[in-house]
């Protein structure tokens, strides 16, 4: 009885006995390319969720604290997480209006809009067009090009 507890104990013990006795100091440039390289995991599992991603999400899958991942976001790209959560939901309403024939409501679901009145709002100020006007330009533009 208790063994559970028991062997949580003492692995517990262990991993705070390996972790203060060991002393690697990692250079400038290795320092930068962690955090490049973590800014790239969140960013690919941010676009991988975008309909539902949240904050709480990358704090339970990566295991970092919420304002961790605010200051790494406004380090790495200059946005807050929610500016930076919209950008990635707007560029990729403009990929798939681009490149698909859902509707705008089914973009904008897809993105992670469940308000269809919030989701032109954002498009808009983003674009300067509304998603339709977006789609049928992006289609002059390619026909134009072929």
């Amino acid at each position: 009885i208790g063994y559970m507890d028991i062997s949580k104990g003492y692995v517990i013990r262990l991993m705070d006995f390996l972790t203060s006795n060991y002393n690697y100091h990692f250079s400038e440039k290795e320092i930068e390319q962690y955090y490049k390289n973590l800014f790239e995991t969140i960013t690919q599992y941010m676009n991988d969720n975008l309909a539902a991603v949240t904050m709480q999400d990358l704090s339970d899958e990566f295991h970092f604290h919420p304002n961790y991942f605010n200051n790494l976001i406004k380090k790495s790209s200059g946005m807050t997480y929610s500016a930076y959560l919209i950008q990635l939901r707007i560029n990729r309403a403009k990929h798939l209006l681009e490149t698909t024939d859902f509707s705008v409501d089914e973009v904008a679901w897809l993105v992670g809009y469940h308000n269809k009145g919030f989701f032109y709002k954002r498009f808009a100020e983003d674009t300067g067009m509304s998603p339709k006007q977006y789609r049928k330009k992006a289609r002059e533009s390619r026909k134009a090009a072929e």
